[in-house]
């Protein structure tokens, strides 16, 4: 091909014409390359959407990052409510096992006032009896034609002191045997009532121990899973995730404390009743020493107990 003038203008678009898919250089005297739209279309497609695919994982990870701050904040506020939560059941625990020991010292102090009251009546059964036998003694010797002997001025009255006074010794043993009694039941429940709290102390400690096993277990895995996630792997750590946060919620529950009743053990205690001297008769009863009237040794004068040994008691 000769040398075109680019000014001739016909020559120009005749040969443009012979070109098809391009366009001529009329100085070049050459065809350029045809233009691939498609293709550039399908580039153009396939960046937007790794684009949006990247912009979808960003996102992804950015909300799992904020998931993963609120479970580590709502741990730190939950092991706070799971420690009250502990300490509140175990106060309450507390208080029940505090009032069954108020109840049943309570009692305990019922029964002492009751066990006084018993021997102080006992002693004055006692003291009535004695009098009653004695003045019983001189109505008998009176009878007798003995009213101003000396039966009725010293035996009358060590015979009705004797008995008197073995009652009142009676009655004061079974009392201190009472009390004795009383006394190791009441320790036996203390001890009962300090193994109750020893028990519920291991329990508060074992909860808190749980409390904070679990909550650092959360933080540790929220941790690792933190240091794990990429924008690669967000969606895949959803899961973990969920579990995470439910992890979280558990840190609250409340426990239950079972606190054990602490066992009293009442005792048997022996009746603290006086029985009444038995009436009167004359005769039968060995002489004794004025010591062996105890208390009622006052029933005779001075110069009576003198003059009591070798006699033979009036029997009651």
């Amino acid at each position: 091909m000769g040398y075109i003038n680019p000014t001739d203008v016909n020559a120009v678009n005749t040969i443009s014409g012979a070109v098809t898919g391009g366009t001529y250089d009329p100085y070049n005297q050459v065809q350029a390359a045809p233009t691939d739209q498609t293709q550039t279309n399908t580039d153009s497609g396939a960046a937007n959407l790794y684009n949006q695919q990247l912009a979808a994982q960003q996102a992804a990870y950015n909300n799992q990052l904020a998931q993963l701050d609120f479970a580590n904040q709502r741990a730190d506020n939950q092991y706070g409510v799971a420690q009250r939560n502990v300490n509140d059941a175990y106060g309450s625990a507390f208080k029940q096992l505090t009032d069954q020991k108020t109840n049943q010292l309570a009692q305990f102090d019922q029964t002492k006032q009751s066990q006084n009251q018993d021997y102080q009546g006992g002693r004055q059964d006692i003291n009535q009896s004695v009098g009653n036998a004695y003045t019983g003694l001189q109505r008998l010797l009176g009878s007798r034609g003995s009213g101003n002997s000396s039966a009725a001025s010293i035996l009358a009255p060590y015979a009705a002191g004797l008995q008197g006074n073995i009652q009142r010794s009676g009655l004061q043993k079974t009392y201190a045997g009472n009390q004795a009694n009383l006394t190791n039941a009441i320790n036996s429940y203390n001890t009962n009532w300090d193994n109750s709290l020893g028990d519920l102390n291991n329990q508060k400690d074992t909860n808190l121990r749980s409390a904070e096993s679990a909550y650092n277990n959360a933080k540790a895995q929220i941790l690792q899973s933190r240091q794990a996630l990429n924008p690669g792997n967000a969606s895949a750590y959803q899961d973990q995730i969920n579990q995470l946060l439910g992890q979280v919620d558990q840190l609250a529950l409340k426990p239950t404390f079972t606190p054990k009743t602490a066992e009293y053990v009442a005792p048997n205690l022996a009746a603290l009743q006086a029985g009444q001297i038995a009436a009167p008769t004359i005769g039968g009863v060995s002489p004794g020493a004025v010591q062996n009237t105890g208390a009622f040794a006052n029933l005779l004068a001075g110069q009576d107990k003198k003059k009591l040994v070798g006699q033979s008691p009036v029997a009651v």
